[in-house]
């Protein structure tokens, strides 16, 4: 018996010796060639492999992002995502889907190749798919690339060639976590959430001061059943209320007073480009999960938008009144990283405060402008109270490193007046307009001239304004473009009386960067980690 053993980081580089080991099983021309998604809701064709491959392959991170592990930015992938081989011993290579972008030894001996497992080449590297086209390595995989070509929401389209869930990236909300386990609300189904997936974890809003608000990590399924999910390595960080003094898991649910911690699949791509003219979005933030676009691509080109605009806590609620428009109940200060909207002068945490009630003095064409909500920075205060109280600009909240994830909290309740109801009553905001929260993982990243990265709050059109979100971007190479990714806070505009044309603005998020090389400008200016 004859049998050579070769670095398989020869194969992934391309020479000819492996040009068929190690490579995806199934496949065809049309994955090779790349997938189209062209429309928003379009199911992925599922001419290409399933996810069974990508399943067995690991999803450690690439070496753009091993650095992080010696840093307080959190990501558990990065020192223990490898618990699992890419390939089963003894099995063929072509057979084994993360073994082309894994640095293992090949033996090729009588009777076919076999796979000896190693660790994960850097993200962006070039591999060969079935026919020997060319893809790009993702966290240990072997992946074809994908372009977008129509709108798409991550949290009802797929991108993944053979996915059957509706969802690309669905959301769990959690309800109970052990080091290694997560209990959701509702148990995953189909291929939603399986074994190998990489998952983030995160929580998105604690009652009062919790001090757990805004951790995450990133973590790899060992398995699912029924509505627990199994880590492949313990958690780092801890999710639970002040109760705890912020060093455990307690009090996680979906009632008012507990920490909303979700848990939310991220799509694995390989070269992900967004034409000009397409957006890549999300679900918003419903009190339990959404606001989120997360990814990990080894490429990523963006043309189009890829936009958590709009995204985050939900305005508060107004009051309206009847055509006299002389009264008022008090009117709710926006949602924020401490809880929902809730009847206050007072800021909510990073919401602003409402209005006072007030009877028989008209705001006809003279509405107040809300005090501003507040991020990374403050809000500006209200103007033009005429004998109703001002709610004070939100608290400032949050961190500039990556270490904790917060969305934009929404703007105040403010005052309007319509035919069609008799007295004051609370009334639904008109939209939700505060920033989400954008995370990319990428080996390279280019934002071209006509491509947008947005956590933006979106300005509502008058009187109020809801503050920015959260852009964390990690990897390699990064070439973020001239003011192409934003978390700025919307601009409210008086629409009558004295301060007609004036404005107020909200807070600004965060836009944090962490690459090899960052090259580029945002709005707010980056804080570009080391």
């Amino acid at each position: 018996m004859r049998t050579r053993r070769i670095a398989l980081l020869g194969a992934v580089l391309g020479l000819g010796t492996f040009a068929a080991c190690g490579s995806e099983s199934g496949g065809g021309t049309t994955e090779d060639a790349g997938l189209t998604i062209p429309a928003a809701d379009a199911k992925a064709d599922s001419t290409s492999a399933s996810d069974a491959g990508r399943e067995a392959a690991s999803s450690s991170d690439a070496s753009s992002d091993v650095a992080l592990a010696d840093t307080s930015v959190p990501d558990a992938a990065d020192a223990s995502l490898d618990a699992g081989p890419a390939c089963d011993a003894g099995a063929t290579c072509f057979g084994n889907a993360g073994a082309p972008c894994r640095v293992g030894v090949t033996s090729c001996a009588d009777g076919g190749a076999t796979c000896v497992d190693g660790p994960p080449v850097d993200d962006g590297t070039v591999c060969a798919g079935p026919d020997g086209g060319a893809r790009l390595c993702t966290a240990g995989a072997c992946l074809a690339p994908t372009v977008v070509s129509g709108n798409v929401n991550l949290s009802t389209a797929t991108l993944t060639p053979g996915r059957t869930c509706v969802s690309e990236a669905p959301a769990f909300d959690v309800t109970g976590l052990t080091a290694t386990t997560a209990t959701v609300a509702a148990a995953p189904t189909g291929d939603c959430l399986v074994t190998g997936d990489e998952v983030l974890l995160v929580n998105l809003q604690g009652a009062g001061a919790a001090p757990n608000t805004g951790n995450w990590e990133l973590l790899k399924v060992a398995g699912v059943s029924g509505s627990t999910v199994t880590f492949t390595a313990p958690k780092t960080r801890d999710y639970g209320g002040a109760s705890d003094g912020g060093t455990g898991d307690t009090n996680i649910g979906g009632g008012a007073t507990e920490q909303k911690v979700a848990l939310v699949r991220l799509p694995q791509l390989g070269h992900l480009t967004v034409n000009a003219g397409t957006t890549l979005t999300a679900a918003p933030w419903n009190g339990k999960t959404g606001g989120i676009v997360a990814l990990r691509a080894a490429k990523l080109t963006v043309n189009g938008t890829i936009s958590a605009a709009g995204l985050g806590y939900r305005s508060g609620r107004w009051s309206r009144d009847d055509t006299n428009c002389s009264d008022n109940v008090a009117t709710e200060a926006g949602e924020s990283v401490v809880g929902p909207a809730l009847v206050s002068t007072a800021n909510n945490g990073g919401g602003a405060g409402g209005i006072s009630a007030l009877n028989g003095v008209s705001f006809n064409g003279d509405t107040p402008m809300c005090a501003g909500s507040s991020h990374a920075t403050a809000g500006q205060a209200g103007k033009n109270p005429k004998g109703r109280t001002l709610g004070s600009p939100g608290a400032t909240y949050g961190v500039n490193d990556g270490t904790k994830l917060t969305m934009g909290s929404g703007n105040a309740g403010n005052l309007t007046c319509d035919v069609i109801i008799s007295g004051p009553a609370l009334v639904p905001a008109f939209t939700t307009t505060a920033g989400g929260i954008v995370l990319l993982l990428v080996g390279q990243l280019d934002v071209g001239a006509s491509g947008v990265v947005s956590a933006k709050a979106n300005d509502e059109g008058r009187d109020t304004a809801a503050s920015g979100g959260y852009v964390f971007i990690r990897g390699g190479a990064l070439n973020v473009g001239t003011n192409r990714i934003t978390a700025l806070g919307a601009t409210g505009t008086s629409v009558g009386g004295p301060f007609v044309g004036q404005t107020v603005k909200g807070g600004d998020g965060y836009v944090v960067l962490k690459g090899s090389t960052v090259t580029g400008t945002t709005t707010p200016t980056a804080n570009v980690l080391p």
